[in-house]
C-alpha cells in the first residue's frame, strides 16, 4: 500500500490546482454562443430562489408577530 501512494502522490500534488488557478478562468464564457442566454436562464432561477426565500421569511415574521401580541 505505502508504495502504491508513494508512486501515487507525485500525481495526486500535480492534479491539484493552485489557489489562485481559478482566477485564469474569470471571463472566459463572456463572449462565448449561447452563454448569454445561460446566464439569463440563471438569473431567472435566482430571482425565483429569492422571491420563495423572501415569501418565507414574510410567513416567519408574520408568525414571530402573532406570537407577540
Amino acid at each position: 500500500m505505502k508504495q502504491v501512494l508513494g508512486v501515487m502522490n507525485p500525481t495526486l500534488d500535480a492534479l491539484e490546482p493552485a489557489p489562485d488557478e481559478w482566477k485564469l478562468t474569470a471571463g472566459i464564457f463572456d463572449e462565448a454562443d449561447g452563454m448569454d442566454e445561460v446566464f439569463a436562464e440563471a438569473m431567472k432561477l435566482r430571482e425565483a430562489e429569492r422571491r420563495e426565500f423572501r415569501q418565507k421569511a414574510a410567513k416567519q415574521t408574520a408568525a414571530r408577530r402573532q406570537k407577540v401580541s
